[in-house]
């Protein structure tokens, strides 16, 4: 049983009780039969290529997978010439993905539909081998775009390991763009997002939260500054990204000064206090924030063994 309690003013609370599941939700899968343990001698070789270049790719990381929220089957790390190997691939269907700072991720594509998440998977670079043949590859990497500035606060002083969010419009709305890894300011307050598809962007900041004492959560931390100094997403100026270009001096100012909102949370039906819970905050009208994305892609994984009934704890957590 899941209760949703709805304040008028955007709070939302999810709670839930102990044996709940989620139904596994749609998942980017290069093959619809189940993984087989049949050991492989297949050898899937390539060399990975930038799509506007046509140059060599050095140095990046190659992965071979079988589904996008599993884990990866093999990986390489690309030569001089771009050229990779994996050995020992049983029998299926692949897609290979590639990571190096400033090549557009997969990761970095997901959408989020209302049971579960989706990837655009146009552009993946699929193989099939049978498990004893050879296969050849080439992989174009497509360097995406960057957006770098600088966070301050009205005095100029630097907003050092603020957290930055961004979001990209879909249709007439912005969504929560997911990233790789979360994007902090350093001691001058820069910041630089790099890989990023081509769109229209909304980047806001999370001032640091961090004391003595306690570490908020960054992934739960309200969005109260957007570029170029605006208090909400409906009054900040929208940046245009495209393909291997920069967007520069998207720079962000802290007007107001922070204050603290305190309260209780109860149950509705015996009115006892929660103990341990996560309260999220959001603005009306600005895009939630409050999912993780490596914490979502875990929670809705569906166990390897069928008797494995860890996923009801991981979707506690998630909850």
């Amino acid at each position: 049983m899941i209760m949703i309690h709805s304040f008028r003013n955007s709070l939302l609370l999810l709670c839930c009780c102990v044996g709940l599941l989620i139904l596994p939700p749609a998942t980017v899968c290069a093959q619809d039969e189940a993984p087989t343990d049949k050991p492989g001698r297949s050898v899937v070789r390539g060399r990975v290529i930038l799509a506007d270049t046509e140059q060599p790719l050095r140095r990046a990381n190659v992965r071979l997978r079988r589904e996008f929220n599993r884990d990866f089957l093999k990986r390489a790390l690309t030569g001089k010439r771009g050229e990779f190997s994996f050995q020992g691939v049983p029998a299926g269907t692949y897609y290979i993905e590639v990571e190096m700072p400033g090549i557009i991720s997969l990761r970095n594509g997901v959408s989020f539909t209302d049971l579960g998440y989706t990837a655009d998977d146009a552009s993946l670079t699929l193989v099939t081998v049978d498990g004893t043949n050879d296969v050849k590859t080439e992989v174009r990497a497509v360097r995406g775009g960057v957006i770098s500035g600088r966070i301050s606060y009205v005095d100029d002083e630097p907003a050092t390991h603020a957290h930055l969010v961004l979001y990209r419009q879909k249709g007439q709305t912005f969504e929560l763009f997911f990233l790789d890894h979360p994007i902090f300011t350093d001691d001058r307050g820069v910041y630089r997002i790099e890989g990023l598809p081509a769109g229209q962007y909304v980047i806001g900041a999370v001032e640091n939260h961090t004391e003595a004492d306690k570490v908020f959560p960054h992934d739960g931390g309200l969005v109260t500054a957007f570029h170029p100094a605006a208090a909400n997403v409906s009054a900040a100026t929208v940046i245009s990204v495209q393909p291997g270009s920069e967007a520069r001096d998207v720079n962000i100012k802290f007007v107001a000064e922070p204050r603290r909102l305190s309260g209780s949370l109860k149950w509705k039906q015996h009115n006892a206090a929660i103990k341990g819970a996560l309260v999220y905050l959001r603005r009306i009208g600005d895009p939630q924030v409050g999912v993780d994305l490596g914490r979502f892609v875990n929670a809705v994984t569906p166990p390897r063994v069928a008797t494995d009934d860890s996923m009801a704890f991981r979707n506690l957590y998630f909850l």
